[in-house]
């Protein structure tokens, strides 16, 4: 007579634990990473409009502006959650990560963005950097992977 199989042996059933124990591993950690990152971007929406402000001055006044007034940056929404300040300081517009918000090793690093400005066309270009330190790199865009 032939034995018909009833089910699966324990060893099968411990290597595909395994595996899926190995997956998980590798993934968690990557996915942690992207939410962090994900998380950014509520900080370079708010560097990017008031990018857009101190450009439109720029372009109007054929100069970078002096004050967080005179650029036009507003104070972050009480509701954001991942910034606590932004603002025109050192000739650049600087947004403040907030404590306890992405990740602890964000914990108030500055994200700024420096303008260059073409004197013969009014045109701005510009540069990103951070105060963060470079074992947090990996949270920021590859444009601002760079120290102060």
């Amino acid at each position: 007579m032939k034995r018909v199989q009833q089910g699966f042996t324990l060893i099968e059933l411990m290597i595909v634990v395994a595996i899926v124990g190995i997956l998980a591993a590798i993934a968690l950690p990557a996915y942690q990473d992207y939410i962090a990152r994900s998380k950014m971007s509520e900080v370079m929406a708010a560097l990017g409009a008031a990018k857009t402000s101190v450009s439109e001055f720029a372009g109007t006044n054929n100069r970078l502006p002096t004050t967080t007034d005179e650029a036009g940056i507003s104070a972050p929404a009480a509701t954001a959650k991942y910034i606590s300040g932004l603002s025109w300081a050192n000739n650049r517009v600087q947004a403040v990560v907030k404590a306890g918000g992405v990740v602890a090793a964000l914990d108030n690093a500055v994200l700024y963005m420096t303008p260059v400005m073409d004197a013969a066309t009014n045109q701005v270009t510009w540069n990103c950097g951070t105060t963060a330190a470079a074992t947090s790199y990996k949270y920021l865009p590859s444009n601002c992977r760079n120290g102060s």
